[in-house]
Formats: C-alpha cells, structure tokens, sequence
C-alpha cells in the first residue's frame, strides 16, 4: 500500500477518528486546529474527545510517529476536511484559504488530493484552481 501524507482539518469526532485510523493504517496525519488546546492535547498523547478506543488509538500513533497535530499543513499530499460548523452553515471560505495555504504549488498543478465530508455547494471544487 502506498502511504501518504495527510492532512485533517479538524480535530473533533470526525476528524480525529479519521485521522487516528488512517495514522493506524499507516499514513503521516497531521491534524490541523484552530484550537491550541486540541493540538497540544493530540501531541501530549491525549484524545480531545471521548469515543471508545480513540484514546489509546491516539496513544499508540502519536508514538509510532504517524500523528501529530499543529495549526500548519504545509508539505501535504491529501487534504481532508469537514465543512460543515457547529450552527450547520458551510464554511467554505476557510477551508479554501487552508488549502491554498496548505500547498499553493499544488493548487496551482492539480497534484493536491482532497477529500471533504460534507454536502458540498455548488462551484466549490472551481474555487480550490487559481
């Protein structure tokens, strides 16, 4: 299996899941987060959120080195993200300005995979190409 290197933004239920069990699959995750909080509790070795078996599962991948968590997702392969917020809108202008940030050379060349979970709006993949 050809492993990659993945950022996720955002590290509540979804995105912490997602990432501790592509981290366990075998992937470089790197949880992105706007909440300092969350981050140093991800890289302390502690799950932000209560879920059964996400605690030791973050654990055991942030000491085999495949998870970590940090407000930057520079040097990343594939993107993936969740749009929706808390009140339920979409939020589509921060997570474009993420991904630009994240890798603009491979916005620009169309070689950054991403992936989102969420009921996109229409027109949002053309905002991803400059």
């Amino acid at each position: 299996m050809t492993t990659k290197k993945i950022s996720i933004f955002g590290l509540g239920y979804v995105g912490l899941v997602s990432g501790a069990c592509l981290a366990r699959l075998g992937h470089e995750v790197v949880g992105v987060d706007i909440s300092d909080e969350k981050i140093g509790m991800v890289n302390d070795r502690i799950s932000p959120i209560i879920e059964e078996g996400i605690s030791e599962l973050v654990r055991e991948r942030v000491d085999a080195g495949k998870l970590r968590a940090t407000t930057d997702a520079a040097h990343t392969e594939l993107i993936a993200g969740n749009l929706e917020l808390p009140d339920r809108r979409c939020d589509r202008t921060r997570l474009v300005d993420k991904i630009h940030a994240a890798s603009p050379s491979k916005t620009e060349d169309n070689s950054l995979e991403i992936c989102l979970r969420s009921i996109l709006p229409l027109g949002l993949r053309s905002s991803f190409s400059r």
